[in-house]
């Protein structure tokens, strides 16, 4: 079995059960709240993260950005200065009216693309550097995707991810309230494995501190979600809620990836 067949094996052993996902009436358990994705403000931005530094290194004042996956745009405004300009893909409005909302309270060039990446590839020209946060493990082909990061970025491609699956924190809430084990992987070694696979020559590193360039998550919000992830209707958040009172998700800093482009 090759890296890329073990990786998408991981990914669709997290297939939710049918009679749970019934469960969930017609709520999409993988649909994200854009509040919990917003940018931290500018004038309380924390030191920058492993991620975010690695994209600084080689982004000269006036720089371009191209955020794939962006959410609130939390990545690409981290890099604002030395970037003036940066773009933002994502599959949901929702995020992309706070990536917009965000730029435009920095002050920032920014352009906004609605689409799935790499389909969205041909949407958007080349930029300095190119960044993906917490987004490929929701990414079956993943060395098409990454090839395809490489082909937009001029000088270095970034990619934060968790150093597991990121539902493996609501582990906890799954065998609580519906009795189940849910898988544990991928990891992030086995999204190196796929780039290595596809001839990418990347590095991994573990951050010592976590990530703070999201604004902080208001705990019924953080709830809220969690419960959906978990196809328990609105009538048990409260109960979701007081769960994670007393058991906190666990989080640790992240993983980075990244590489180079080849120097012409």
């Amino acid at each position: 079995m090759t890296a890329l067949q073990r990786w998408q094996a991981a990914l669709e052993a997290w297939a939710i059960p049918a009679a749970i996902l019934d469960a969930a009436q017609g709520n999409d358990p993988w649909e994200l709240d854009p509040q919990l994705f917003a940018a931290v403000d500018a004038a309380s931005a924390p030191p920058p993260g492993l991620a975010t530094r690695q994209a600084l290194e080689v982004l000269a004042p006036g720089g371009s950005v191209l955020d794939v996956g962006c959410g609130g745009g939390a990545a690409a405004l981290a890099l604002v200065p030395p970037a003036t300009a940066i773009v933002g893909i994502d599959e949901s409005p929702g995020m992309l009216a706070r990536f917009a909302s965000s730029a435009i309270d920095r002050g920032v060039t920014y352009r906004t693309v609605n689409g799935r990446w790499p389909d969205a590839a041909t949407q958007v020209e080349e930029a300095d550097v190119v960044v993906c946060h917490h987004v490929v493990y929701n990414v079956p082909d993943l060395a098409d995707f990454a090839l395809a990061l490489g082909g937009a970025a001029r000088n270095r491609i970034v990619i934060e991810l968790t150093s597991r699956h990121p539902q493996t924190r609501n582990h906890a809430v799954w065998q609580h309230f519906w009795g189940i084990d849910r898988p544990d992987g991928p990891a992030s070694v086995d999204a190196l494995a796929v780039l290595a696979e596809a001839g990418i020559d990347a590095t991994l590193e573990h951050d010592t501190e976590m990530s703070s360039q999201r604004a902080p998550r208001p705990h019924l919000a953080q709830a809220t979600q969690v419960a959906r992830m978990c196809c328990l209707g609105p009538e048990r958040l409260d109960e979701v809620a007081a769960f994670l009172t007393e058991h906190p998700i666990e989080r640790t800093p992240p993983h980075v990836i990244w590489w180079d482009t080849p120097v012409p």
